[in-house]
């Protein structure tokens, strides 16, 4: 009898995982048969497994050993070995005017990002948290700017702050600021109304004061290359500040690449994405680029150049330091740009990532983990487990081997719906 209690045990716990499973599959809305699962939780895919999403939520992953006909209403998704991760978080975008969110939003889903941090928030933005008749990303929405000419005494902050908590903005961001006392206010009461702040490097001020003081985040890495210039044990010093305060770097360094025409032409007009954009867009690209060499003039052009590459230089080298002691960074394309196609641009961005020395799996990391961490939204969404929200990209291949494959996306997981490339696609022009 003794001998037999382990195979009992076993084809008990068997029969009720069979029928877990079958509640499961009964249950779903949306059934994704043989896929492999890039969780993030490490850097080893599950293969071959079945996902079961219900209401936006993950369910159920397990092996996909299922051979006949699935009992179920649900609509189901061949992956045919395509690779599943979560969707990614584009941390820094400016939204455009109404007539070109519904492409910017389009756009930004088939380059595979399910989520958006609006770093210039406008009272109309508030709007879109109600259903357009379009699919769109899941929006964190900055509160309109603080700036030097912002009144940032201790009655206007408080009433400030608490207009934008009431409104439903989910944080501030600061362009510059009056001075140090107008900073140490508006922190005061952002953190009364628990609004996170972050922004730009606020050069009447020092960068300690910034990472002592709450700030969320640093965008464009403002302050770290002149912390640079001081030598490196001072540059220790202040990564050492950043990451005992988790402070959280978005550097965007890839639009101050374009900018400051760093990237060839020939590499721009191969950029990721561009075969959505009309060739009459591209043309007046070519234009601006023209002009603007045109205006500079080939001395003041190479001089440019040279400045900035050696910029660019010293912020690759602080990225890659930054990876190393674990400071937390962000993914953030700050778009605009002509050949920065919403979304796709994710790539360009990851890729000054790599030139940094961090690894695929890390840089994932930066666009998935990171983001939901610093909004305080991992244990909802950033990696793929049961329980979680289902807002998921489907690749067709493997972006941890090439880094290239999110730009290879089949479809995305948002809301409870899945959208193929092809029916995004088809809604670019209808």
């Amino acid at each position: 009898m003794h001998k037999l209690l382990p195979a009992l045990i076993l084809l008990g716990t068997t029969l009720h995982a069979t029928a877990q499973t079958g509640k499961q599959l009964k249950n779903a809305d949306i059934i994704i048969r043989h896929t492999n699962v890039i969780t993030m939780q490490d850097s080893l895919p599950l293969t071959d497994r079945l996902v079961c999403i219900s209401k936006n939520r993950i369910t159920y992953i397990g092996p996909d050993k299922q051979n006949a006909e699935l009992q179920t209403s649900a609509q189901i998704i061949d992956a045919n070995g395509g690779y599943l991760m979560p969707g990614m978080a584009e941390m820094h975008v400016h939204l455009p005017p109404p007539e070109e969110q519904k492409k910017f939003f389009t756009l930004s889903l088939m380059g595979g990002v399910t989520t958006v941090r609006s770093m210039r928030g406008k009272p109309q933005h508030l709007d879109l948290r109600k259903p357009q008749g379009y699919p769109i990303p899941h929006m964190y929405l900055g509160a309109p700017i603080i700036t030097r000419f912002t009144p940032l005494d201790e009655k206007s902050a408080d009433s400030i702050m608490h207009a934008y908590s009431t409104a439903g903005y989910d944080f501030i961001k600061v362009l510059d600021i009056k001075d140090s006392v107008s900073f140490i206010t508006l922190m005061k009461y952002a953190r009364r109304y628990k609004l996170p702040v972050c922004g730009h490097m606020l050069y009447n001020l020092s960068l300690e004061c910034l990472l002592n003081n709450g700030y969320s985040t640093i965008e464009h890495m403002g302050g770290y290359v002149d912390a640079a210039k001081e030598g490196q044990a001072y540059l220790n010093n202040i990564l050492a500040l950043t990451k005992v305060n988790h402070i959280y770097q978005c550097p965007t360094e890839d639009w101050y690449s374009v900018y400051n025409q760093q990237v060839d032409e020939t590499a721009l007009k191969q950029r990721a994405g561009l075969q959505y954009i009309h060739d009459t867009i591209k043309a007046q690209w070519d234009k601006n680029i023209a002009d603007t060499r045109a205006k500079m003039g080939d001395s003041a052009l190479t001089a440019m150049r040279e400045k900035y590459a050696q910029i660019h230089r010293t912020k690759i080298d602080i990225i890659g330091q930054m990876s190393v002691i674990n400071i937390m960074l962000l993914i953030g394309a700050d778009g605009g740009e002509d050949y920065m196609v919403p979304g796709f641009t994710m790539i360009d961005e990851m890729n000054i990532f790599k030139e940094a020395g961090l690894n695929n799996y890390h840089i994932l990391q930066c666009a998935t983990v990171n983001a939901a961490k610093y909004m305080k939204q991992d244990k909802d969404w950033g990696t793929v487990e049961t329980g979680k929200q289902a807002n998921l990209v489907l690749l067709a291949a493997n972006p941890l081997e090439d880094l290239h494959a999110v730009t290879q996306v089949e479809g995305v997981f948002i809301d409870n719906k899945y959208l193929s490339q092809k029916e995004l696609e088809a809604s670019l022009n209808p």
